[in-house]
């Protein structure tokens, strides 16, 4: 099983709800193959940690996606509604960036 001890310290004093959420899309893509895995440690963590830095930064931001950010002179555009398919979406490209190289995205038979 996956132990995802090696969690940063931002992940670890975030509220539960966003680890919640980045543990449930990670079980939900995988088939629940994280809970039996235990070779894609490093791998399985950082994916988790990005997720719940989506979500902690998608709750700050209101549940709003960003548009558009830029780091010169600083500018941020929000999209004016963030729909659970565009959020999903997010999630999936995270997970996808993480694990698409691994098995634990197969979709055939084992």
């Amino acid at each position: 099983m996956a132990s995802l001890t090696g969690l940063s310290e931002v992940c670890k004093a975030t509220d539960t709800a966003a680890m919640s959420w980045a543990w449930a899309q990670l079980c939900r893509y995988t088939f629940n193959r994280v809970e039996a895995d235990d070779i894609h440690d490093e791998e399985l963590v950082s994916c988790f940690d990005e997720l719940a830095g989506f979500k902690i930064k998608l709750d700050q931001n209101g549940g709003r996606l960003p548009s558009s950010e830029s780091v010169d002179n600083w500018s941020r555009s929000f999209s004016t509604e963030g729909g659970s398919n565009d959020i999903h979406s997010a999630a999936k490209d995270i997970i996808h960036q993480w694990l698409g190289h691994t098995d634990l995205l197969y979709r055939g038979y084992d």
